[in-house]
């Protein structure tokens, strides 16, 4: 059995994708013709990290929605080549891979961040990779990735840079680890009482291998 079970959401934790999603946003608005405009602040209004969610904090019309989300699916894409994974994301990824099970739990299409984690090269390192089009909530998943692995719920570590995540260890009885280097706030992130808080990918490693490493 592996030391522990470890999942990353995708964005803002693993990769850089904070501008090139703002840039997404809000080239879809201007070809809907709309007015609305998604600054950094509506992360942190957003009472989830997902595009729903942001859309609506930046006013654009609940029945125009779905055909902002259909302009995501189509074009999502685009954003592969300018996205990046944080310095020491790859080598710490490749560390982790030894003695743990490490996952991507998140509200992203499983397409996209599988394209992005292959442009990085990291793709073989997880031994899951699921995103919001699995069609069930990131609690939900976090249940059947400890159920099937059976690895102690004191050994499962949900990483992530919203809200959203934090809650979703909490309702999984799984540890939380807040990330501030991502799409919401540290101030919000500590509302949610997350058993940890890091600063910077050095930070997380040091963590983990402390608080996880030992059996």
């Amino acid at each position: 059995m592996k030391r522990g079970s470890i999942a990353f959401d995708y964005d803002g934790v693993l990769a850089n994708t904070f501008e090139p999603n703002i840039r997404l946003m809000n080239r879809i608005f201007k070809s809907m013709k709309s007015t609305a405009v998604v600054t950094h602040a509506h992360f942190d209004m957003a009472a989830e990290i997902s595009f729903e969610a942001v859309v609506a904090a930046a006013g654009l019309e609940e029945s125009r929605v779905p055909e902002f989300m259909k302009l995501v699916v189509d074009t999502g894409d685009s954003i592969v080549p300018e996205t990046n994974l944080f310095p020491g994301m790859r080598s710490f990824l490749r560390e982790l891979r030894e003695d743990f099970e490490v996952t991507v739990v998140s509200n992203n299409s499983t397409r996209i961040i599988n394209a992005g984690l292959l442009q990085a090269g990291t793709l073989e390192l997880f031994d899951r990779v699921t995103g919001s089009d699995q069609g069930y909530s990131k609690t939900d998943r976090l249940k059947e990735i400890q159920y099937e692995s059976r690895i102690p719920l004191d050994r499962c570590w949900m990483i992530g840079d919203g809200v959203n995540d934090i809650e979703a260890a909490h309702e999984a009885g799984w540890k939380s680890i807040a990330v501030t280097w991502g799409f919401q706030s540290r101030d919000l992130l500590a509302t949610r009482k997350p058993t940890a808080i890091v600063e910077s990918p050095q930070e997380l490693r040091e963590f983990l291998l402390r608080e996880c490493m030992p059996l």
